[in-house]
């Protein structure tokens, strides 16, 4: 379950996580950040900020969709073997 709610997490945090990579690995004011932090800050920037990884990640979701309800019924004690291959099945 936990990867299913990291999509949504992701999506809510986006604007916050932009600002706070932009901010990290732009300010030349602060003597905080090395370097190193500094130049993987402005590259985690540059790769979420993609056009292709903002279409992988939507796609990518869009599909962890039609699996979070079968996790949910898979995670539950009450299906035998054969319930839960049925239930695959109808998400494959």
């Amino acid at each position: 379950m936990e990867r299913h709610t990291a999509f949504q997490d992701f999506e809510e945090l986006y604007e916050a996580l932009l600002l706070c990579l932009e901010t990290n690995g732009k300010d030349k004011s602060r003597k905080k950040w090395d370097v190193k932090s500094k130049t993987e800050a402005q590259g985690r920037f540059h790769q979420i900020v993609n056009h292709v990884f903002t279409a992988a990640f939507y796609i990518a979701k869009h599909f962890v969709g039609f699996t979070i309800g079968l996790s949910r019924t898979l995670q539950g004690s009450t299906l035998d073997v054969t319930e839960a291959y049925k239930h695959v099945n109808v998400v494959k």
